[in-house]
Protein backbone atom coordinates (compact mmCIF):
# COMPACT_ATOMS: atom_id res chain seq x y z
CA UNK A 1 0.00 0.00 0.00
CA UNK A 2 2.38 2.12 0.83
CA UNK A 3 4.00 2.20 -2.79
CA UNK A 4 0.56 3.20 -4.06
CA UNK A 5 0.46 6.15 -2.19
CA UNK A 6 3.84 6.97 -2.95
CA UNK A 7 3.96 7.19 -6.61
CA UNK A 8 0.57 8.71 -6.71
CA UNK A 9 1.55 11.75 -4.27
CA UNK A 10 4.54 12.16 -6.78
CA UNK A 11 3.03 12.26 -9.69
CA UNK A 12 0.54 14.73 -8.08
CA UNK A 13 3.26 17.26 -6.88
CA UNK A 14 5.03 16.39 -10.45
CA UNK A 15 1.37 17.40 -11.89
CA UNK A 16 1.39 20.68 -9.39
CA UNK A 17 5.10 21.57 -10.01
CA UNK A 18 4.44 21.69 -14.19
CA UNK A 19 0.96 23.73 -13.28
CA UNK A 20 2.93 26.41 -11.33
CA UNK A 21 5.27 26.24 -14.02
CA UNK A 22 3.17 27.17 -16.79
CA UNK A 23 0.98 29.18 -14.66
CA UNK A 24 3.58 31.36 -13.51
CA UNK A 25 6.45 31.16 -16.12
CA UNK A 26 9.05 33.75 -14.68
CA UNK A 27 9.10 32.74 -10.86
CA UNK A 28 11.25 30.17 -9.43
CA UNK A 29 8.91 28.15 -7.39
CA UNK A 30 10.18 24.46 -7.53
CA UNK A 31 13.51 25.55 -5.66
CA UNK A 32 15.72 22.43 -4.67
CA UNK A 33 14.38 23.14 -0.54
CA UNK A 34 10.99 23.23 -1.40
CA UNK A 35 11.02 20.11 -3.46
CA UNK A 36 12.61 18.15 -0.89
CA UNK A 37 10.17 19.61 1.29
CA UNK A 38 7.20 18.20 -0.48
CA UNK A 39 9.12 14.96 -1.49
CA UNK A 40 9.53 14.59 1.93
CA UNK A 41 5.71 15.49 3.13
CA UNK A 42 4.85 12.86 0.54
CA UNK A 43 6.47 10.19 2.08
CA UNK A 44 5.10 10.78 5.64
CA UNK A 45 2.06 11.01 4.54
CA UNK A 46 2.11 7.55 2.32
CA UNK A 47 3.48 6.23 5.55
CA UNK A 48 0.56 7.18 7.85
CA UNK A 49 -1.93 6.20 5.41
CA UNK A 50 -0.48 2.82 4.56
CA UNK A 51 -0.27 2.13 8.73
CA UNK A 52 -3.88 0.83 9.04
CA UNK A 53 -3.60 -1.70 6.12
CA UNK A 54 0.32 -2.70 7.39
CA UNK A 55 -1.86 -3.53 11.35
CA UNK A 56 -3.97 -5.45 9.51
CA UNK A 57 -1.35 -7.78 8.05
CA UNK A 58 0.87 -8.00 10.91
CA UNK A 59 -2.21 -8.67 13.54
CA UNK A 60 -4.76 -11.20 11.99
CA UNK A 61 -6.45 -10.58 15.19
CA UNK A 62 -7.34 -7.35 14.15
CA UNK A 63 -9.57 -8.72 10.98
CA UNK A 64 -13.10 -8.65 10.93
CA UNK A 65 -13.42 -11.07 8.46
CA UNK A 66 -15.43 -13.57 10.71
CA UNK A 67 -17.79 -11.04 11.56
CA UNK A 68 -19.03 -10.21 8.20
CA UNK A 69 -22.22 -10.96 7.32
CA UNK A 70 -23.95 -10.08 4.02
CA UNK A 71 -26.91 -8.61 4.05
Amino acid sequence: MFSLYLSTFILVLIGLDRFLAVRYPMRSLSTAKRCTKLVAGAWLLSFLLSLPQDMIELFPELRQEKHFRPL
